[in-house]
């Protein structure tokens, strides 16, 4: 009578025992990391930790491709930030975006007030680039800011290719924001996004002398502003349309 083959784990495929794997928690899984060489590889299977980074920090593949970890790491990443509060994160973040949601819709300036990520200061940024030599414009981002006048960008005489770009959508400063561009040598326009603004002057535009073809980009659709934009291109190149839906 033949005797009994050694039962091996080796020898098991990787796909049943990576479903069962898949039934362990985090520091289950974890701990069959340190049984074998083997374990330890498919421990680290990125599905595996894709599931838990959904139930325990509510992330979503473009939060992995905007961080660039594998789950794995991701998920260590926020477990070292925010370990402590592993029973309670998934509540409170649901909770946060349901009020955020909320706040967007219907008190822009108290939710600009409260995430961390949007200004809650009183003055605005300043850009100076003035005869500045490099190659990529500024980009100022002001979304859902809270301060009450509006970001300056400077960029006479500059000499790089691209325009500069002001996003001020929904932004709750009460004036315009001013982009100067005059004498500079890029060859396509600025472009000022204003989209919902709740400011009672429209922004305003200074490209004399510039040399870019087509006009200068400004978005306004349903900013409630009563003029419109300004866009100063004396000397210009381009014939000038513009388009503003309020």
């Amino acid at each position: 009578m033949a005797a009994p083959s050694e039962f091996r784990m080796d020898l098991l495929p990787s796909d049943p025992l990576l479903h069962v794997l898949s039934f362990l928690s985090f520091r289950d899984l974890i701990h069959c990391s340190f049984v074998s060489r083997r374990l330890n590889e498919l421990s680290k299977h990125n599905p595996l930790w894709k599931l838990l980074c959904s139930k325990h920090w509510l992330l979503s593949d473009a939060d992995r491709l905007q961080s660039g970890l594998s789950w794995y790491c991701l998920f260590k990443q926020y477990y070292r930030d925010l370990g402590r509060y592993l029973q309670y994160y998934p509540v409170l973040r649901r909770s946060w975006d349901q009020l955020k949601s909320f706040l967007q819709q219907r008190c822009p300036r108290m939710i600009a007030s409260l995430k961390g990520d949007h200004a809650p200061f009183s003055s605005p940024p300043v850009v100076h680039c003035d005869h500045a030599p490099f190659s990529s414009p500024p980009v100022v981002h002001c979304d859902h800011a809270s301060f009450l006048s509006p970001p300056v960008v400077h960029c006479d005489h500059a000499s790089f290719l691209s325009p500069p770009v002001v996003h001020c959508d929904h932004a709750s400063f009460s004036s315009s924001p001013v982009v100067h561009c005059d004498h500079a040598s890029f060859l396509s326009p600025p472009v000022v996004h204003c989209d919902h603004a709740p400011f009672s002057s429209p922004p305003v535009v200074h490209c004399d002398h510039a040399p870019f073809l087509s006009p200068p980009v400004v978005h306004c659709d349903h900013a409630s502003f009563l003029s419109p934009p300004v866009v100063h291109c004396d000397h210009a190149p381009f014939f000038i349309s513009s388009c503003c839906s309020l």
